[in-house]
């Protein structure tokens, strides 16, 4: 064995042994210095590095004697092609990365997919031999599948099949649409076969897939598809797969289109609007679903996709369905269906139930029928040990069309319905100790459980009795999801509800809860109490946001009755919205009530007015009888401050004016006409105004006139004599806007007068100590 020295012996000199030869060694050492060139010296260095490199393990050399299933678990929290090139280490990993166990997940996203897209047709054989042993697979992809087709970046002689064979197994289902859509439907369709090919290698070990399209615009949806008269028998069979989420229109096709048979399924949830054809495909490949779950579907689609199932005796939950103009006559193809599947009667397994409320286009009759017909459908649907009398609601607002916004449904759906772990009921309550040993036998016995478990003797503190009463095992209740839209309509509070309807009132409670912005429209005073409406118990914990809508039409208009809450309605509203509201509406018709316990909290006030005779004083009484034009900008005016009044202190507020004479202003140059306009400019209405932080103003001519002079006068009004202000914006779009698209000979200016350094100068020379923070075409912002 060499032995080890350490090379710093050579870089200094030694130390001294004692005291007494220190002396001399400094002087050895100050006249011949030790010389590292020689060399002895080199020979021992190299030595000694050597040995240390022999010493030093390899590089990753925890890793090339790991085996393939240990290696699995290191790449179960890698991006699969890091997990691939894992093989290019060594020649010991290579062997090792070749075993089909090691990679378990795949996970293609828009960025790995470019690579997928450029590899050559060998390469993908090669990956496929290797993928073979997935257990789960998440594959996303975005609109660049629609763009590049699968061959257009690979070598020119690369054109056999990347399976061997010359063409495309799966022939695109492309119907209707331009050419355009078309062959981009059919690029689209040739990177989905070199990813369901991957799947299909792992057919006998896949267990969960899932399945995004992140395309917001598809270039074209099949509707159609042929019908073949004999079925074409399965290609592929996926035998241990048990669940499907299938996101965007790229991948609705492939059970159709490539003759999967999924005999495992047991959850399928689809979040797209699927075509019925394609989701009949997908759910007659499925013997054993149990939670069944696709966009909004109505109740005829519905049924025709789930006539097609082999069986449903499996199924525990279902959604979401369109209650859009539904009744009970509506429900009873579809109850006729799950019941002869299985899903139905007295071994059904149905404890959740998804559907989707959209009251836009319906009447609250028709609200209201749908509603009732859906309580009766689920004391139907409730499976055995499931409870319909009083069945749980939870309301999850849609806001999917919002950009970025998160999935809430299909969130939902997957961590509180399908992978909710679920305690089993116990058949009978566990009996007191008095009970067990009176139901239970000796010792020596080999029976287990009560005689009659269902009824136990009651606990009776003498131990005499020995009456029996009735114990019945604890339902659950159903659960009812219900899809909705974060804005409450009014209509809901209009539906005239009875004692007998409480499905009904229970789910417009939670969609009251649950609302985040909520339009209230005034209604004549002549309506029936069931037209006016009411707003019941109801409370909007998550509202922020109040519309409060009055009728151009309408002189004498209401809200909805307001009956005494047990709490605040509105706890967390924050921004208050008047859309031509009047003077009698806010005095008379409700307003004040509504708002006076959130007076304080809010922070923001939009009000919005047009020039129409009911928004005057009560004095006006119709459009026959219209005040004069020089009175109609002072009662509007006043009209503003009576909304700032209602609402009390918030920081900002916006004022927005139309009317219905607007080119005609603008024609004669009359800005003044704008009760904004007069607001500020009138002493003894200015003086009215609350203190207000940010003000946002938009009327016509707010700015600049029609020769392109700033309206100094105007804006200087506004500075003086709003108090606390410190931002001032102004907007001139409706103006520009109406112009441009009707009468552009009216403006006789270029957009580009705002420029900053000529607004200051104005400004300033009016003495504002205000200046210019932005300003574009419409828009001027001071502070």
């Amino acid at each position: 064995m060499l032995w080890q020295v350490d090379i710093r012996r050579f870089l200094r000199p030694a130390a001294a042994s004692d005291k007494a030869d220190q002396e001399p060694q400094q002087q050895h050492n100050e006249q011949q210095p030790t010389d590292f060139s020689s060399p002895e010296a080199q020979a021992i260095a190299n030595e000694i590095v050597r040995q240390r490199d022999l010493a030093a393990p390899p590089p990753n050399a925890s890793l090339c004697g790991v085996p393939p299933e240990k290696l699995a678990h290191v790449c179960d929290h890698m991006p699969t092609l890091e997990a691939v090139r894992l093989a290019l280490i060594n020649k010991t990993l290579q062997d090792t990365c070749r075993s089909p166990f090691v990679i378990r997940h795949l996970f293609i996203t828009p960025a790995t997919h470019q690579m997928w897209r450029r590899a050559s047709r060998a390469v993908l054989r090669q990956l496929r031999c290797r993928l073979t042993h997935l257990q789960t697979a998440a594959i996303t992809t975005d609109e660049e599948v629609y763009s590049r087709g699968p061959g257009q970046d690979r070598p020119g002689d690369d054109t056999a099949s990347d399976d061997g064979r010359e063409g495309d197994d799966e022939p695109p289902q492309v119907v209707g649409g331009n050419d355009e859509a078309t062959e981009a439907r059919r690029r689209a369709l040739g990177h989905r076969a070199v990813y369901a090919k991957v799947l299909e290698g792992s057919a006998a070990s896949l267990k969960k897939c899932r399945l995004e399209d992140k395309t917001t615009t598809v270039p074209i949806s099949p509707s159609n598809l042929p019908v073949t008269a004999n079925p074409r028998p399965p290609m592929v069979t996926f035998g241990k797969l048990e669940e499907v989420v299938l996101y965007g229109t790229l991948w609705q096709g492939a059970a159709y289109d490539r003759r999967w048979s999924l005999p495992a399924l047991k959850t399928l949830v689809v979040s797209f609007p699927i075509a019925p054809q394609y989701f009949r495909s997908w759910v007659k490949a499925s013997p054993h679903l149990s939670h069944l779950h696709v966009t909004p579907f109505p109740l005829p689609h519905l049924t025709s996709s789930l006539s097609a199932a082999p069986s449903l005796a499996g199924l525990t939950s279902l959604g979401c369905i369109d209650l859009t103009a539904t009744d009970a006559s509506s429900w009873q193809p579809l109850l006729s269906v799950l019941e002869s599947k299985g899903a139905v009667g007295r071994n059904g397994r149905i404890h959740t139930l998804g559907v989707c409320i959209d009251v836009e286009d319906m009447e609250p009759n028709g609200i209201l029928t749908s509603l009732r017909a859906l309580a009766t459908a689920i004391h139907r649907l409730a499976g055995v040990g499931i409870s319909a009398a009083v069945p749980h609601v939870t309301v999850i607002p849609d806001v999917s069309v919002i950009p970025g916004a998160p999935r809430a449904w299909d969130d939902h759906i997957m961590a509180n319905v399908i992978n909710h772990p679920r305690q089993v009921d116990s058949v009978a309550a566990r009996p007191s100790s008095s009970a067990a040993a009176a139901c239970e036998p000796s010792v020596g016995g080999e029976r287990r459980a009560p005689l009659f478990p269902n009824m136990v003797p009651t606990d009776d503190h003498d131990g005499a009795s020995g009456e029996m009463v009735d114990k019945r095992p604890t339902q659950r209740p159903f659960q009812l999801l219900v899809k909705t839209s974060p804005l409450f309509d009014d209509r809901l509070l209009r539906l005239g509800l009875t004692a007998s309807d409480a499905l009904p009132r229970k789910i417009i409670r939670e969609m009251a809860r649950m609302a985040r912005s909520m339009v209230v429209k005034a209604v004549s005073i002549a309506a029936p109490a069931t037209g006016s409406g009411s707003f019941g118990d109801y409370v909007f914990e998550s509202l922020d946001n109040l519309t409060i809508c009055g009728s151009p039409a309408i002189t004498n208009c209401v809200l909805p009755s307001l009956p005494a809450a047990p709490r605040s309605r509105f706890p967390r509203l924050e921004t208050v919205c008047f859309k031509s509201p009047s003077i009698r509406l806010i005095r008379q018709g409700g307003v004040r009530e509504l708002l006076m316990p959130v007076r304080g909290q809010l922070t923001r006030t939009r009000i919005e007015l047009r020039n129409t005779p009911s928004s005057y004083d009560t004095s006006y009484g119709s459009d026959d009888d219209p005040p004069p034009p020089e009175a109609a900008p002072d009662l509007l005016a006043q009209l503003i401050l009576e909304c700032l009044k209602t609402t009390g202190h918030v920081d900002k507020v916006i004022l927005r004016f139309r009317t219905i004479h607007m080119l005609a202003d603008i024609a004669e140059f009359r800005p003044q006409t704008s009760p904004i306009n007069h607001l500020f400019t009138t002493p003894n209405l200015a003086g009215g105004l609350p203190p207000i932080r940010e003000l946002f103003i938009e009327t016509p001519c707010c700015v600049h006139d029609r020769f392109g002079d700033v309206q100094t006068d105007f804006i200087m009004a506004v500075i003086r004599n709003t108090p606390g202000l410190k931002k001032v914006e102004f907007s001139d779009h409706m103006t520009q806007a109406l112009v441009r698209n009707l009468t552009p000979h009216l403006l006789r200016h270029s957009p580009a007068y705002l420029a900053t350094a000529a607004v200051d100068e104005a400004l300033a020379s009016a003495g504002s100590p205000f200046v210019v923070v932005f300003s574009d075409d419409t828009t001027l912002c001071l502070k």
